[in-house]
């Protein structure tokens, strides 16, 4: 499902960005089609191994499932492209003041191609994970923790990984070094969270408690897609709509996904709040508001949902134009997944 709905990976080198290959998908006219080189006669007892995710023909069938949110089909099965488990890790904690200090050393490590996990939380996320993973009281912890942390896992796979570690790290202390970067990676917890970092971001989230529903909180969620040099824009823009409605600082949880080696990256903001202190239609206004101005400022809302669907798919006509005519192709009844997206 993470991969039909395009959900960035924490890994942004161009190779891990499409892992979703051939697949098996039932119209909602009854028929069963395969996309990709999974459409071979007689697959899989044929020389294609569904691993091309293009065509039939000149169509990419698959882009008509990602983001569909169930509109258009139900997938049955599908070929997931993966990658051995690295065999050795170094987790490095990069820590900076203000969002906009992040910006040109995310884009010199991602130019350079340096470590696989890269992501960036501010105090207020980092804290939920770590103090959800570990069981630990987050009072204990804020005084200690910079404003907002890089995340980057450095690793070694079967062959020569130690070698492979050492090179990427000497070239991430000479971007340090260059940028006056403090790239210790100590932070509260110190070895035990670096070590528990890895396994925790190639995983489900394993506990009954999800880190976002922590502390008996509720929350909101809004994500798109916009460039890295960019972010420090909507991090002030989110602050000010936050500060209108009374939300605190900390109430606000902001991570960043590097995308494809830096080229854009995925920005979601998260705001949290108890449902006795704030109505669901007061927090529904907060995001429509938030939202409307993030679209004014270049935001690229890709996979919008629920309400946010109704008024972005106004905004493009010719898109949606097209989309409900493929709708009516595969779906001519409109039975499935009716209300959703602009359907």
């Amino acid at each position: 499902t993470d991969y039909l709905e395009r959900t960035p990976p924490v890994i942004p080198l161009f190779e891990f960005g499409e892992p979703l290959l051939g697949m098996e998908v039932v119209w909602p006219n009854g028929e069963v089609f395969r996309t990709g080189s999974a459409s071979a006669p007689n697959f899989p007892n044929t020389i294609a191994e569904g691993v091309n995710p293009q065509g039939p023909a000149a169509l990419d069938y698959w882009r008509i499932l990602q983001g569909a949110q169930g509109t258009m089909g139900v997938v049955s099965w599908a070929n997931l492209k993966t990658e051995f488990i690295p065999e050795q890790n170094k987790t490095f904690f990069v820590k900076f003041l203000k969002i906009e200090d992040a910006v040109e050393p995310i884009y010199r490590i991602q130019k350079r191609r340096i470590g696989l996990e890269c992501l960036l939380l501010n105090r207020t996320n980092f804290l939920k994970i770590v103090a959800e993973e570990f069981s630990v009281d987050p009072a204990s912890f804020p005084a200690r923790l910079p404003a907002w942390i890089l995340i980057l896992v450095l690793a070694g796979f079967k062959r020569r990984p130690m070698e492979k570690i050492a090179y990427e790290e000497k070239e991430l202390k000479r971007i340090g070094s260059e940028m006056g970067l403090d790239i210790s990676g100590t932070i509260p917890g110190g070895a035990v969270v670096e070590k528990a970092i890895p396994p925790l971001l190639r995983r489900p989230w394993s506990r009954s408690i999800y880190w976002k529903s922590s502390e008996g909180l509720n929350y909101k969620d809004l994500f798109f897609i916009t460039t890295l040099n960019r972010i420090d824009d909507f991090t002030e823009l989110v602050s000010g709509i936050a500060l209108k409605y009374d939300l605190k600082s900390e109430s606000v949880g902001i991570y960043v996904q590097p995308i494809e080696h830096g080229r854009a990256c995925h920005f979601e903001v998260t705001l949290y709040y108890k449902a006795k202190e704030r109505s669901e239609e007061e927090m529904n206004n907060l995001v429509e508001e938030l939202a409307r101005e993030c679209m004014a400022r270049g935001a690229f809302f890709t996979r919008p949902y629920g309400e946010l669907a109704k008024w972005i798919y106004k905004k493009t006509y010719m898109y949606t134009k097209v989309l409900k005519q493929v709708k009516q192709v595969m779906d001519p009844n409109n039975v499935m997944c009716r209300g959703a997206l602009c359907f």
